[in-house]
């Protein structure tokens, strides 16, 4: 039963021709029946018709008119028309075909959706780590080594565009270049002192 079932716009729908095949119904009764009840299956969503060419070998040429009609129409179709032994069976796969067929669109669409959660989480990832490795590219180049070279600063374009990090970085720099003339002082006095 699966094959006679379509999915039109994200939605499993059945054809009045096979509907009309697989009852032993004419077509043309069938639709003479949605048609003249139309509103009521407009409820359960527009109808639209669709026509086909009939097929070659077929006496007369005039297309044939019919509709798709979605779960819940089906279903009021199915009450509308009188119960025989073959119209119950049919109505009973039909339940059967509706079911499996929603299931397989239901877990084809959670898995693109997983899909895309995980493709989504993925670049994220990349991005992240992206972030990571500029950062760490950053933290080793240190903008102001040798800024203070004997004690002469160098000029920056903007000498008030400095972050906290940047204020720590100057910190640093200048601490560092303070322990170095320490040591030189210390080094020369004791040079000094020795030549006395």
């Amino acid at each position: 039963m699966k094959n006679i079932l379509q999915v039109t716009n994200n939605q499993v729908t059945i054809s009045t021709l096979v509907i009309a095949e697989l009852t032993d119904k004419e077509h043309k009764n069938l639709r003479e029946l949605i048609e003249d009840n139309i509103s009521d299956f407009n409820e359960f969503g527009i109808l639209e018709p669709y026509t086909i060419k009939p097929s070659k070998g077929s006496l007369g040429g005039k297309p044939i008119k019919f509709y798709c009609l979605n779960e819940e129409q089906y279903s009021l179709l199915m009450t509308y028309l009188r119960n025989n032994p073959k119209i119950k069976e049919f109505k009973k796969n039909m339940v059967k075909a509706f079911f499996e067929m929603k299931k397989q669109l239901e877990n084809k669409s959670s898995n693109t959706d997983l899909q895309k959660i995980l493709n989504q989480i993925e670049k994220q990832n990349q991005e992240i780590q992206n972030l990571k490795n500029q950062l760490a590219l950053q933290e080793e180049i240190n903008p102001f080594r040798g800024f203070y070279d004997n004690f002469t600063p160098r000029k920056r374009e903007n000498e008030f565009a400095y972050t906290r990090k940047d204020w720590m970085l100057l910190l640093s720099e200048c601490e560092r270049v303070l322990v170095e003339e320490r040591k030189n002082k210390r080094q020369l006095l004791l040079s000094r002192g020795g030549e006395r």
